[in-house]
């Protein structure tokens, strides 16, 4: 500071040196935004009445140590224009040929530092007739913008959009154009959120809204997102207006807008109306025309959207009968509606009544006796709706609206806030609908009748589009997707209420849209009542088919009754054995638990033979027998009802199966509370796996042994009968079914848990019949040769060995040491094993299943089996080799002995077809095709196809643990070994409209032209790097307005180039900027930081919000644009999370983030089913990830858009 008081005062003695001359600045200091300077006309750069800004020699002058600066502006009298950028610091080459300071990147002449301008004085600027673009977007305005004094014909486009800081706006009496006169630009005040006012030097100082009535045009987006928080402005169009541009009032702040242009009956006075005109973004607006000749001209003329049509309305004077009562009215709008006195403005009256009826006719059933305009009821509440240019209301019959009362279980409750007890019975609520004319109180469909329909909303986290919404779509309708209404029109007067799921209350609710039709004499159904909806998301004044104001929302609390839950445990037994005998089949286990309503100390159970059974003394969550349930089993087929097909334990031990284990007398027991409430009980079923073995039959007649109980020593071992043996440590615990602890395995026989019954299972591979068996252990041969443990052809033999307990139950052991395996000597090799060397193959993770349906199955379990090479000894007792015992739980399943001469035999393969397994598999948000485990033959290819869901694309596809990129197909050539392949997806951020961005104030969205073409050798180079002239021609071509006075040009652009003309307009709009010294560099690859900075350069940036990506941090320069863009859903990234700003973007992905700038995406039918007529290029093939993006942005098409999705008609 005490530097740049210093200059100043030197800067101030040498002028003073020089004589009586004029004082350099006046006004503050200007290095505040609360302090400006005030800018001497001498300080201005002004060349025959243009005014072109600050003058570079002068701000250099005063500011050598290029501070940011702070003025304010006095517009000198003979200023009669302000370039485009006038009072900004932005670069031009108009500027700078003019000396006028700029501040781009440091490298121009003119370039020295940032200021802004704070205040604009038009007080003396009589002559100024035209503002060109942009000369104050974005500026740091404060107060009143007042060009009373002016003589301004022309604001143009975008002028002062931005400035926020701006409280009110003066225009004067001369202005004829607010943007374009076309209307195809505007944004004069876009985003001006801090205005009070706009009204012209003539009106009151109360008015809030005034234009000129001089004025002829108001461009697109004028008044878009202006005015303050909290205003209700309210606009007369005068009637000199001709031209008005899409969304020219787009402001939630504007309530109603007066047309006063007149339809002269002829020829249309409102083509230059855009159909958009008069969005405004609230639901409550009022658009109102003079009378019905101008209504109806706009509406047939301008074809305005369902929005505006809604909204539009014009005055109307009614008679009411005989009564010589007249009252002015708003057509198509409540009756509620009066004028505010000596205004063209409305309010609404809601304590409004209708005159009193005069000359009733006698009562009619179901009628009432009311005002009616034509077929039409007038209620106090209702809306006018005629096409009578004389209307006169008359006193006549009216069909009563039904009485509605909120209900539960068909009773009528006294409001909505509803209680529903559940119990085993079935519950409903909702309303009560009835009228004297409903069908089954007349009990004839001859003369007339009424009927309902209902439409249901499921209101939940402030959205239409609660769970049931989604879960219930044949009962409730929802606004998914598009934000359209699908409704669903249902017979059902009251919905389900079944669990506490369902139940509602505050702020969430249920909502029933009711719709009443009376047919008559035969006819067809009239719609006579609607009530009204009431959306979370979409207001309460919108229903325009609504007749009654009326909504119907209610809320339900659930009361749940007392429930203990009971858990079958699983248990998984062999066929034969002991329990055929002595019916010792494992005994069902059970898991009880109590609820948040109560708890098992309270509960008692009584059976059928009045025995209680307190559950107190049961542990909660603790797996023990319930001596009062009776178990059955029902095969899985039958899981819903008991059978006589069910499993018998006294009879059925050949039968292997899948059965639910169920409670087969639950309705014969009483269970409540000890003070006497009922209680329920939910069962849940557990499955008995039965296990087949080789020969059931023998196994029970006791001809064939296939397990022998397990030994604490390898002394006990004995396994001469040809089964094998397990040697498990003492202290190891043993376990069945449902966690049942079995007992400890030791030589303490005092303890009556000691030595549990647990033999060694040891028995043949199976398949589902005896031709299958070879196939199986084929299979299992060649996984093994797929995982590099290759079986020699008859040099091997499989077994599966599997721990069971003495009632055939699968059991596991739990043991810190090794379990012992002694296998005995195939008969091949019994008298001469110590010639041959062992190994084993242990097939982890496939289990004794049964019911495979087809080969294919089995082949994909085998092919999910990971295969494990077990180390073997040679002992006078077989063939020893050890497992984990941890591992063990769980492990024991097929197992392969193979052999080998020690001197050195032939290790070939298991015979068949060598295959690789393919492990393909898809996160969410996609399909992959195949998937699963896929079998391959040697040195063949494989295909797979990738497909993302909707609202997904493709992010990555990993093979082999290695990207590939977002691929559609992969292809596996010459499969020599297994091989992987994962498909990774992405949510795509919904695209924002360029109406919102404002990329459609500048570029062609609406046309889908195609904008990008590819090279002389017919590539398209999807995977090339976009150059800096691509980039510019890219987005000349789409640009709306390529008429711009070219103010730039570059060294490096010769004016023959073929970018030339694109490189300079879009530079002398400020889009794309030079890269110092005068150059371009037309030819240099533009990184992904950069273009996407260029691309928001056509938008409104994101005041906040998060970029999402680990490499951009808040500290890069090109953070706020990333963000933006981000934060528009233009740009995902990568799957790392990256988005690798200084990596060259492709010209793959530009088409990616240009079509989410126009929200343009190919219609995917289409382009498949045209493609030969689609232009394409040999180095975009269909599978590959950004093929569609492309057929985009290279091909010319008609379209139509329905649920946001664009439906191709045809090429141009």
């Amino acid at each position: 500071m005490k530097k740049r008081l210093t200059a100043i005062l030197l800067t101030l003695a040498l002028v003073l040196s020089l004589g009586p001359v004029s004082v350099w600045a006046a006004g503050g200091s200007g290095l505040s935004p609360d302090d400006p300077m005030a800018v001497p006309e001498e300080g201005m750069v002004i060349k025959g009445g243009t005014y072109y800004g600050i003058s570079y020699e002068w701000f250099k002058g005063i500011n050598p140590n290029k501070d940011t600066m702070y003025f304010s502006i006095p517009l000198p009298e003979k200023v009669t224009t302000v370039i485009a950028d006038g009072f900004r610091d932005s670069w031009s080459s108009e500027k700078e040929n003019n000396g006028a300071a700029t501040y781009y990147s440091g490298s121009r002449k003119t370039d020295w530092a940032h200021y802004n301008v704070v205040t604009i004085d038009f007080s003396e600027a009589a002559n100024l007739t035209t503002i060109k673009s942009q000369a104050a977007m974005g500026a740091p305005l404060t107060g009143v913008l007042d060009l009373s004094n002016t003589k301004v014909q022309t604001i143009e486009k975008s002028a002062f959009s931005g400035c926020t800081g701006l409280t009110g706006v003066i225009l004067p009496d001369t202005l004829e154009v607010l943007g374009a006169a076309d209307g195809s630009s505007g944004s004069v005040f876009n985003r001006c959120s801090g205005l009070e006012f706009v009204r012209t030097a003539n009106s009151e100082e109360s008015t809030v809204f005034e234009l000129p009535d001089s004025l002829k045009a108001i461009g697109k987006q004028t008044f878009k997102d202006a005015f303050s928080a909290g205003m209700d402005v309210k606009v007369v169009i005068p009637e000199s207006v001709g031209t008005i541009g899409s969304e020219a009032f787009y402001s939630g702040r504007i309530s109603q807008i007066v047309v006063k242009r007149q339809e002269d009956g002829w020829d249309s006075n409102y083509t230059g109306y855009n159909s958009k005109a008069f969005h405004t973004g609230n639901s409550s607006l009022l658009i109102i025309f003079n009378d019905d000749k101008s209504y109806q001209d706009y509406k047939l003329n301008c074809s305005p959207t369902s929005t505006s049509r809604n909204a539009m309305t014009h005055p109307l004077t009614i008679r009411f009968g005989d009564t010589g009562i007249q009252q002015e009215k708003l057509n198509y709008q409540s009756i509620q509606y009066t004028r505010i006195e000596g205004t063209d403005f409305w309010e609404k009256d809601t304590t409004y009544t209708l005159p009193t009826l005069d000359n009733t006719p006698d009562e009619k059933p179901g009628y009432d006796i009311q005002w009616m305009l034509g077929g039409s009821a007038l209620t106090n509440t209702g809306k006018v709706d005629t096409n009578l240019t004389n209307p006169q209301a008359k006193v006549s019959y009216s069909l009563q609206n039904p009485t509605v009362q909120f209900s539960v279980d068909g009773v009528a409750q006294a409001n909505g806030n509803l209680t529903v007890e559940l119990d085993d019975q079935e519950h409903t609520a909702g309303v009560l609908v009835s009228h004297p004319l409903l069908l089954e109180k007349q009990g004839s469909t001859e003369d007339e009748y009424v009927y309902f329909q209902y439409c249901w909303w499921d209101e939940y986290d402030q959205t239409p589009n609660g769970p049931r919404s989604i879960a219930e779509p044949d009962i409730f309708s929802n606004s998914e997707g598009s934000g359209i209404l699908n409704r669903v029109k249902t017979e059902r007067s009251e919905i389900p209420i079944e669990s506490k799921d369902h139940e509602r209350i505050s702020p969430n609710q249920y909502m029933v849209e009711i719709y009443g039709y009376i047919v008559r004499n035969g006819g067809e159904p009239e719609l006579f009542y609607k009530s009204h909806y009431n959306f979370i998301d979409f207001g309460s004044d919108n229903d325009y088919e609504a007749t009654v104001t009326n909504s119907y929302v209610f809320q339900v609390t659930v009361i749940e009754p007392k429930t203990i839950t009971i858990e079958s445990q699983d248990i998984t037994a062999y066929t034969g054995g002991d329990s055929i005998n002595d019916d010792s089949f494992p005994t069902a286990r059970y898991k009880v638990t109590g609820a948040e309503n109560v708890t098992l100390d309270e509960i008692v159970v009584t059976d059928k033979a009045g025995v209680e059974y307190v559950l107190s003394d049961i542990e909660e969550g603790k797996i023990v027998l319930l001596p009062w349930l009776e178990e059955g089993f029902v095969p899985k087929a039958e899981a819903n009802a008991l059978s006589d097909d069910g499993f018998d334990t006294a009879d059925d031990d050949r039968e292997a199966g899948l059965y639910d284990i169920v409670a087969t007398n639950l309705n014969e027991l009483t269970v409540k509370t000890k003070d006497g409430d009922p209680v329920d009980i939910d069962f849940y079923p557990g499955t008995l796996t039965v296990r087949n073995v080789s020969d059931p039959d023998k196994v029970l007649d006791n001809t064939v042994d296939i397990a022998q109980p397990v030994v604490h020593s390898e002394d006990d071992v004995d396994t001469d009968d040809g089964i094998a043996v397990a040697v498990i440590p003492d202290g190891a615990h043993f376990y069945t079914n449902g966690q049942e602890d079995l007992g400890v395995l030791g030589t303490d026989t005092t303890d009556p848990d000691a030595n549990p019954q647990i033999a060694l299972l040891f028995d043949d591979i199976l398949e589902r019949d005896a031709a299958a068996q070879a196939d199986t252990q084929a299979l299992l041969a060649e996984r093994a040769a797929e995982t590099g443990h290759a079986l020699t052809e008859n040099q091997y033999e499989f077994k599966y060995l599997d721990l069971i307990n003495e009632h055939d139950g699968n059991a596991w052991v739990s043991t810190d040491q090794d379990i012992t395996i002694f296998w005995p000597y195939p008969d091949a090799v019994k008298s001469s094993y110590n010639d041959y060397t062992f190994s084993v193959l242990h097939f982890e993770g496939l289990h004794r299943e049964y019911q495979i349906d087809t080969a294919e199955d089995m082949e994909n379990l085998i092919d999910a089996s990971n295969v494990v090479s077990i180390s073997a000894a040679k002992t006078d007792k077989g063939v020893k080799f050890s497992l984990s015992g941890d591992a063990a739980n769980g492990s024991f399943s097929p197992f392969a002995l193979a052999w080998t001469k020690e001197s050195g035999g032939s290790s070939g393969g298991g015979g068949g077809t060598t295959r690789y397994t393919i492990t393909a598999s898809a996160e969410d948000g996609g399909s992959i095709s195949p998937s699963g485990s896929v079998r391959v033959a040697r040195g063949s290819d494989k295909t797979f196809t990738i497909r993302a869901d909707s609202g997904y694309e493709i992010a990555d596809v990993l093979v082999d643990g290695e990207s590939v990129g977002a691929v559609r197909s992969y292809t596996f050539e010459n499969v020599r070994e297994k091989h992987t392949i994962q498909a990774q997806f992405r949510a795509v951020k919904p695209v924002a409209d360029p109406d919102h961005t404002g990329v459609s104030n500048w570029l062609n969205a609406e046309d889908h032209m195609a904008y990008l073409t590819g090279y002389p050798d017919g590539t398209f180079g999807p995977n090339r790097s976009m150059t800096r002239a691509e980039v510019a021609q890219m987005f000349y071509a789409l640009l709306l307005d390529q008429d711009v006075k070219l103010t730039v040009s570059f060294s490096d652009v010769p004016t023959e180039a073929w970018y030339a003309k694109a490189v300079n307009t879009l530079a002398s709009l400020g889009m794309v900027d030079g890269v110092g010294g005068g150059r371009f560099d037309p030819d240099r690859a533009i990184t992904r930081a950069e273009f996407t900075t260029i691309a928001m350069g056509f938008a409104h940036s994101v005041s906040e919000g998060e970029a999402g990506f680990s490499d951009v941090s808040e500290s890069d320069w090109f953070y706020p644009y990333v963000m933006s863009a981000s934060q528009y859903g233009w740009i995902g990234g990568y799957s790392d999370g990256t988005f690798r700003p200084n990596n060259t973007i492709t010209r793959s992905e530009v088409t990616t983030i240009v079509n989410n700038m126009l929200a343009r995406a190919a219609d995917k039918d289409y382009v498949d089913a045209h493609a030969d007529s689609l232009r394409q290029f040999p180095d975009v093939a269909e599978g590959y990830w950004g093929y569609y993006q492309i057929m985009e942005a290279v091909n010319s098409h008609n379209y139509t858009k329905s649920d946001g999705m664009e439906d191709w008609t045809r090429l141009k």
